[in-house]
């Protein structure tokens, strides 16, 4: 779990950098809708990688929801504008969210597994009993 939170934080500071480059192209043109991606792509995983140390799986919800959030408004803003944008596009964005799935189902798996630990060292009951 140490390494998993180290990896965590890492990749939190990396997301909020390059969020911190993309916001100066920040525009006019769908401003809420922009924002509303920015943060929930950008700058709310540094924050859940610190709630992870101490609550791994809500923290793996959270990046869930970040990543639904981010993918809803972007598909609502490209329906509602009429505009297609081009598939080269798309893959990018999309990729952009491996990481928020990959470290959310980490996450919720190192949650489960500190659950079923008791503190012998032991995973699960060894007594039998269910």
């Amino acid at each position: 779990m140490k390494y998993l939170n180290i990896a965590g934080v890492t990749w939190g500071l990396i997301y909020f950098a390059i969020g911190a480059i993309f916001s100066f192209t920040l525009g006019s043109n769908d401003f809420w809708s922009g924002a509303v991606v920015y943060v929930a792509l950008f700058l709310l995983p540094l924050p859940i990688t610190f709630i992870a140390v101490w609550f791994p799986r809500i923290a793996g919800v959270a990046l869930i929801v970040c990543a639904a959030v981010s993918v809803t408004v972007s598909a609502v803003d490209v329906i509602t504008s009429g505009s297609a944008h081009n598939f080269a596009g798309i893959c990018k964005f999309t990729m952009y969210h491996i990481p928020h799935c990959v470290f959310a189902a980490a996450y919720i798996k190192a949650g489960y597994a500190s659950k079923n630990a008791d503190s012998s060292g032991a995973y699960g009951k060894t007594d039998g009993s269910y």
